[in-house]
C-alpha cells in the first residue's frame, strides 16, 4: 500500500505475530526507529524446526510488504543455522554479564 505522498506504507506489526501470508513462521516488527527494517525471530510455533526455506520465504514476503532489511533478535546458537543458510551474517555477538555476590 502506497502513501498519499508515494512511500510505502507498513502494514501494522506485532512482536507476537506476522500479519503476513499464511506460511510465515517468524515473529515480526519493525525495527526501532527504522521502519524499512525489520525484527524477526522465530515464532516458537511448535511446528518442527525452522528451516532456511521457511526463512526465505518470510523474507520474500517482508521484501514484497516494503521492508529493505531484516535483523534478528538474539538467537541461541542452534537457532542460528536457518537464518545463515538463508543470507543472514553474523553482525554481533551478545555478552552477558554476571555478578557472583
Amino acid at each position: 500500500m502506497r502513501a498519499a505522498d508515494g512511500a510505502v506504507e507498513q502494514p501494522a506489526m506485532s512482536l507476537m505475530r506476522a500479519p503476513l501470508g499464511s506460511g510465515t513462521r517468524l515473529r515480526v516488527r519493525p525495527w526501532h526507529g527504522d521502519r524499512r527494517t525489520a525484527h524477526v525471530s522465530p515464532a516458537g510455533d511448535f511446528l518442527g524446526p525452522l528451516t532456511a526455506d521457511d526463512v526465505g520465504r518470510s523474507i520474500d514476503e517482508l521484501r514484497h510488504a516494503g521492508y529493505t532489511s531484516a535483523v534478528t533478535a538474539a538467537l541461541h546458537r542452534a537457532d542460528r543455522r536457518p537464518f545463515l543458510d538463508a543470507g543472514f551474517l553474523e553482525g554481533e555477538r551478545l555478552h552477558l554479564l554476571l555478578h557472583g555476590f
